[in-house]
Order: structure tokens, then sequence, then C-alpha cells
């Protein structure tokens, strides 16, 4: 007969309160970040895997955001598809923005109707054998 495993409060309620406490944070504004994803060139050793949700639920006139930073070097054809849309949207919105080159900013959307809303973002196809990298970070206000 096998024994029980007994698993310490810590384990489970650490992990319940750090999302409660970012929940809180977000709520309030303080930390308006829901998620954040960094691409490197094939060259570079490091990458990242998402943090965060791509979808949330927003609401009329909240305004959602996605910052990015995007380097694709002298010759490369690499390119970045940003936009923020409803989740049951195939279709890129009015908003997208599709980046080449070496540039920073923001995607800024006025929230229209309240529902879940599609944080996306890829590299073309054929962006990821060339030497681009590019970091966003998405949530809302």
């Amino acid at each position: 007969m096998l024994g029980t495993l007994e698993v310490p409060d810590f384990v489970i309620w650490v992990p319940v309160a750090a999302v409660g406490l970012w929940l809180a944070a977000y709520a309030s504004g303080l930390f308006p970040y829901l998620g954040h994803y960094q691409h490197r060139s094939p060259d570079d050793i490091a990458s990242s895997m998402p943090t965060g949700p791509t979808q949330m639920l927003l609401f009329e006139g909240q305004e959602a955001f996605i910052a990015y930073e995007i380097k694709s070097e002298a010759g490369y054809q690499g390119e970045v598809i940003i936009d923020i849309r409803p989740s049951a949207a195939y279709r890129p919105t009015e908003a997208v923005k599709r980046l080449k080159g070496t540039k920073s900013g923001t995607l800024k959307v006025t929230i229209p109707a309240t529902g879940i809303y599609n944080f996306h973002h890829a590299a073309e196809p054929n962006s990821h054998r060339e030497g681009l990298s590019y970091t966003v970070t998405w949530g809302a206000n």
C-alpha cells in the first residue's frame, strides 16, 4: 500500500497570494501589464517563452496597449505584426501594425465594446530564419 503525499500549505498559498497581489495591482491600475514575450534571432542562444495571458476581458473605454521593440538587421526582411482585436475576429483590425527595421513604440487601442480581446503578435513565417529580434509587452489601463 502506498502512503499519501502531504503537500505543505505554503506550496499552495504562495502562488495563490502572488496571483492575488498581481490581480489587485492590475485592477487598481498600479501595474497595467498582462504579458511579455521576447523573440531572438536563431543566432542568439537565449530565447523567451511568453508570460501572461494573451486574451483578457476588457471593458468599453479601456485603453489596451502593446509596447514593442524590433530589430531586423540590415538586408533582412523580418517583419512583426501586432494587433489588439476581439478574440472571435480572424482578420486584423484597422489598428494593426506591420513592423520592419529597427524601431520601438506602443500600439494603443481604445476598446470599443466590452468583451474578450486578443493581444496578437507574430513574426512573419520567414522572419524566424532571418536576423530578427523583438520584444513585446501588453496590458490595459
